[in-house]
């Protein structure tokens, strides 16, 4: 397992469209498409293909938001690549990422029922915040901490 991040551009912008989830998934993640037209829109927003060994598997977009704060939009790996640490690997390095970018918090959100989700954010260091009005969770990861595992 090589995994690494590479931004979304013209040349790969296609490979992401291929990435699927589960039918479980479907009702508690939004599709690539959807954040990429987001992103089109918002020029803060920086999507990323999720790469492994020169494979893409996976979606990440995050944005900042002021004051050292970012906030993970969209993180997602293909159905096909679930359960072989590509996830946690992967928001490790869009961690590091946003740290190297000055990031001291990070927060993010995902439907209540998306266990798979808590479960990572949390082996991850991430603390439950809040509730968005609509139900999903908020965490909240501090940059000060270490967060290599």
């Amino acid at each position: 397992m090589y995994v690494l991040l590479r931004p979304i551009d013209e040349t790969n912008r296609d490979a992401r469209v291929a990435l699927s989830v589960t039918e479980t998934q479907t009702k508690m993640i939004a599709p690539n498409s959807t954040s990429m037209a987001w992103a089109d829109t918002n020029p803060l927003c920086v999507p990323l293909g999720i790469y492994d060994d020169g494979e893409m598997v996976g979606f990440a977009m995050y944005e900042p938001r002021g004051n050292n704060v970012f906030s993970v939009h969209r993180f997602m790996i293909d159905m096909r690549h679930h359960r072989k640490g590509i996830g946690l690997r992967a928001m490790q390095l869009v961690m590091e990422r946003i740290s190297t970018l000055g990031g001291k918090t990070i927060y993010l959100s995902f439907q209540p029922e998306n266990v798979a989700a808590k479960r990572l954010y949390e082996k991850l260091g991430f603390d439950f915040h809040g509730e968005e009005p609509d139900g999903e969770l908020v965490y909240r990861f501090g940059l000060a901490r270490d967060f290599a595992t």
